[in-house]
């Protein structure tokens, strides 16, 4: 059994991949769904809109929620326990199964150092792409009001400025 060391740039190399397909996929789907949510919303009155739009905010908080505590659960996870003497082993065992204790706290120290950190760095980049969506809400929301015309080109617009998000978080984590 072979085991496959994974570099910090192996890391930062499969992140970068995974943006670029990030941003590739969210254009085209975001103009796909769009219409079938233009479609939905089209049929429905205010009561089943609000009940709608609670409902995609429900199961957004539901997935961030999850997740979080997916991540909390698995870095906590890998916390080591430490080795309780058993009256069957010799001193020397016990300070044996002890020293790699101490191994591992160490390596999880420095595994909770990192990954505290990018979770921090994510906190803040959330932060400031929830501003941004706010934000464009706020002006999509004054553009339909004005009955702009290129409404579509605005929120095409904002989906590149997203996608250029993820694209400075990759930055922001891995340069």
């Amino acid at each position: 059994m072979s085991t496959r060391v994974i570099s910090f740039n192996d890391l930062r190399q499969e992140f970068r991949l995974s943006v670029i397909r990030l941003q590739a996929d969210a254009k085209s789907e975001f103009e796909r769904k769009a219409e079938k949510i233009q479609e939905e919303v089209s049929e429905m009155n205010e009561d089943e809109i609000e009940d709608y739009v609670r409902g995609k905010f429900q199961k957004l908080n539901s997935l961030f929620l999850e997740r979080s505590i997916d991540l909390e659960e698995y870095v906590i996870g890998k916390k080591p326990q430490k080795p309780v003497k058993n009256p069957d082993e010799t001193n020397e065992e016990y300070q044996e199964r002890n020293k790699a204790y101490e191994d591992d706290l160490k390596s999880y120290k420095t595994f909770t150092t990192w990954s505290m950190n990018i979770i921090e760095r994510l906190t803040d980049w959330l932060s400031e792409l929830f501003d941004e969506i706010m934000n464009f809400f706020k002006n999509l929301w004054i553009l339909i009001k004005c009955k702009f015309q290129d409404i579509y080109t605005s929120v095409r617009n904002f989906v590149e400025r997203i996608a250029e998000k993820f694209s400075q978080l990759h930055k922001y984590l891995f340069r």
